[in-house]
């Protein structure tokens, strides 16, 4: 079946089933030989080739457009796994200014970056390929030290709060970097071996 996709051999195939039905119809008796019954047979036989013609035209078209599919797919993940690496680099970077703004008493930049550092660990929360790791205590407890810190910088930066222990903060954010760091190196491993 999968040669009649072939434009030649499906015009082999019609010549050589016209042939044979051309024979057979020399077999029918002299009063039933007309002109209207030849036409009417190879007419028959021409919209019953035409017919397997066309399903197997709509099943190639099926199996391309599921390969096409898949190879979108296939595409996409790699996209959004290209992304989430790009952005596990970045709030890893993210990590790094947090903890010089707050070596250098920035606590205003410190906040916002904190904010940033924190929507992108939320988007990491549901990223499908990271769930198994982001779904941990562990992570979780980082996401809230997080808010935390942030609270608590905004306190002191206020006024409303005294002596936050940034050592604190910046080990927190430690663990974060480890965290972020192992996420990274998992989704560069399925990358580079296709899963």
């Amino acid at each position: 079946m999968g040669k009649l996709r072939n434009p030649l051999f499906a015009v082999i195939f019609f010549v050589i089933g016209l042939i044979i039905v051309s024979i057979a119809y020399s077999f029918l008796p002299i009063d039933e030989k007309t002109t209207v019954n030849f036409i009417t047979v190879g007419g028959t036989y021409s919209s019953i080739f035409g017919i397997i013609i066309a399903y197997i035209q709509i099943l190639t078209v099926k199996r391309t457009t599921e390969l096409t599919k898949e190879k979108v797919e296939e595409s996409n993940k790699r996209i959004a796994k290209t992304l989430s690496v790009s952005d596990l680099s970045k709030a890893i970077k993210l990590v790094h200014e947090i903890q010089n703004y707050l070596v250098a008493g920035k606590v205003e930049s410190a906040i916002i970056r904190l904010k940033d550092l924190k929507s992108i660990l939320i988007y990491l929360k549901y990223n499908d390929d990271l769930s198994k790791l982001t779904s941990t205590e562990i992570y979780t407890e980082s996401l809230s030290n997080v808010s935390i810190n942030m609270s608590n910088l905004t306190k002191e930066l206020i006024g409303q709060k005294k002596g936050i222990d940034k050592s604190k903060i910046i080990e927190d954010l430690e663990t974060i970097e480890d965290q972020l760091g192992e996420f990274e190196g998992h989704l560069k491993f399925d990358f580079e071996h296709g899963q």
